[in-house]
């Protein structure tokens, strides 16, 4: 009779741990939902987004699309180079 008193107390005593368990799977489960379908709607709203611009640019005239292209191209031009520090700027000696 003592054993089985020993045994019920223990379980009870235990009870809260696995419950307090359990709950921490939850809420990583729930995390990782939440992760997931931020992830998804990230993909879905830049998929939209490259979809509209497909359309601005079919919208467009051609001569305007050839005029998009070119001023594309001098912009990645323009972006590689880079700046010299600006006191040399300042202190460079033109002729």
């Amino acid at each position: 009779m003592k054993i089985s008193k020993k045994i019920i107390f223990l379980l009870i005593c235990c009870f809260p741990l696995f419950m307090s368990v359990n709950a921490q799977g939850n809420a990583k489960k729930r995390a990782k939902k939440v992760e997931k379908a931020k992830i998804k709607k990230d993909e879905e709203a830049l998929n939209n987004y490259q979809n509209a611009i497909k359309r601005h640019h079919k919208s467009q005239t051609k001569e305007t699309r050839k005029k998009m292209k070119e001023t594309l191209r001098k912009s990645k031009d323009f972006s590689k180079r880079e700046k010299v520090f600006f006191l040399k700027r300042w202190f460079n000696k033109k002729n």
